[in-house]
């Protein structure tokens, strides 16, 4: 089967996904993820973009280093921001995360790649409109766009412009779905916890969680 792909690069937006899993809950696996993408066709390098707490914490660090030194991930980190949010209605009070730097960074990426000619093709793990404009500029130089993303949480405008069918994570659960305990995590530490989303959500607590935006 002839390879219409050509040089593939995939991007992956970890806000997005933890954000899908929370609500999901279930965790994804990034090597099947990975695998999942590549079908027939090699990916030949992974973007990793995530937010990181300051300080940064254990759990987050191992999983970095994992996707590093054992996926070879390119892992781009960027600080999380926190703010104390107040309804003036009702006088509530909580913790407002945002992860801007982290968004603006993989469109930066993108765009940067796409005009320097690194790929035929771009996959992109994110359902959020705030890449709507580097997807149709990256589009606009002749490159391919795929999507991977949640179903119930992709925006319309984005799933249009993709340049194929989209891969939905929810209907690709069987493939994907991190087990608890596999060889695939080579340390105790990252056993214990090799995914930063349940550190975040132990940090914001469930209702905090309705907060969590990237405004």
């Amino acid at each position: 089967m002839t390879n219409t792909r050509g040089r593939t690069i995939c991007f992956i937006d970890n806000s997005y996904i933890f954000r899908g899993s929370y609500k999901h809950q279930w965790r994804v696996d990034f090597r099947k993820l990975v695998e999942l993408l590549s079908g027939q066709d090699p990916i030949w390098q992974t973007y990793f973009f995530a937010s990181e707490e300051d300080p940064p914490n254990s759990d987050q660090t191992n999983l970095y280093k994992y996707l590093k030194m054992a996926l070879h991930f390119e892992v781009y980190l960027y600080p999380l921001r926190k703010r104390q949010m107040r309804c003036n209605a009702c006088g509530n009070e909580w913790s407002s995360y945002s992860e801007k730097a982290a968004a603006i960074g993989l469109g930066a990426t993108l765009v940067s790649l796409a005009y320097n000619n690194a790929f035929d093709t771009a996959v992109l793990v994110t359902g959020d409109s705030d890449f709507l404009e580097p997807i149709r500029t990256v589009k606009s130089l002749g490159k391919r766009i795929e999507l991977a993303a949640w179903r119930d949480s992709i925006a319309q405008e984005l799933e249009m412009e993709a340049s194929t069918g989209v891969t939905y994570l929810d209907e690709n659960r069987h493939a994907l779905e991190r087990e608890h305990s596999t060889s695939l995590e080579p340390t105790r530490s990252v056993k214990d916890d090799v995914s930063d989303n349940d550190r975040l959500s132990k940090i914001t607590g469930d209702r905090e969680m309705n907060h969590i935006k990237k405004d």
